[in-house]
């Protein structure tokens, strides 16, 4: 939705954070890391922020980084049905996993969240498949719950919207009839095999928690760096 890039006309407090990597952050107190890469990673930093702050809530300021020159958009016209498949989410799977209890430690939630992303990278082959099996049934079954309902709710609806909930609940009742396959995952290329998959995922989740082991250091040189420059008033590379 364009109000995530364009700002928010007044102060808003929400739950979940999810910002652009111009605006910025106030990290004076610990923020998990933030990958301004990829589609998506503004989610998974906003999980992993409930993770650390789970009884905290988040302020969006009046203010943004306008995107300029406005790019002309228009309503999609090759919205495929949903076809049940490939549906998998990291940030769920953290926020599945955050304690709610209040009085643990941000630091200490940060160690949990280490050790939670470096089990992912020593989970053997069978443990991540049915890991993976299993967050695909739930969100077939939330998919097939919601369409059902669209379809039950009497609302009158233009006919092509009415054969995309139609053909979305079919495609996702006969994906639920079949075991998930990685290669479902629509991001991953053909070429690739399953043991591939794996893999490489393995070694990503173990590069993060390493990463995330040393966050607070990271984190501590990067202050020192930064108090450095606002006292010399000299820019350091």
């Amino acid at each position: 939705k364009r109000h995530y890039w364009m700002g928010q006309p007044r102060p808003l407090f929400t739950k979940m954070s999810v910002i652009s990597q111009v605006t910025g952050l106030d990290n004076s107190h610990i923020l998990p890391p933030y990958f301004p890469v990829f589609r998506g990673e503004d989610y998974l930093f906003g999980a992993m922020v409930e993770y650390l702050h789970p009884q905290a809530a988040v302020l969006e300021y009046d203010w943004c980084v306008p995107h300029f020159p406005l790019e002309a958009r228009r309503g999609g016209t090759d919205n495929k049905p949903a076809t049940g498949k490939g549906g998998i989410n990291l940030s769920k799977y953290v926020t599945d996993h955050t304690l709610y209890e209040p009085g643990i430690s941000a630091q200490t939630r940060l160690n949990s969240l280490t050790v939670l992303i470096r089990e992912l990278a020593e989970t053997s082959d069978q443990g991540l498949l049915t890991l993976y099996r299993t967050e695909v049934a739930e969100e077939q079954g939330r998919q097939l719950k919601a369409l059902t309902a669209k379809l039950q709710d009497g609302t009158p609806r233009p006919q092509a919207w009415q054969a995309y909930l139609q053909q979305s609940q079919a495609g996702v009742n006969e994906a639920m009839q079949s075991v998930a396959r990685l290669k479902d995952i629509p991001s991953i290329p053909d070429t690739y095999e399953e043991q591939t998959i794996l893999d490489e995922f393995r070694d990503s989740a173990g590069e993060f928690a390493v990463a995330l082991e040393g966050w607070a250091a990271i984190r501590e040189a990067a202050k020192g760096i930064t108090d450095e420059m606002l006292a010399t008033d000299v820019f350091i590379p």
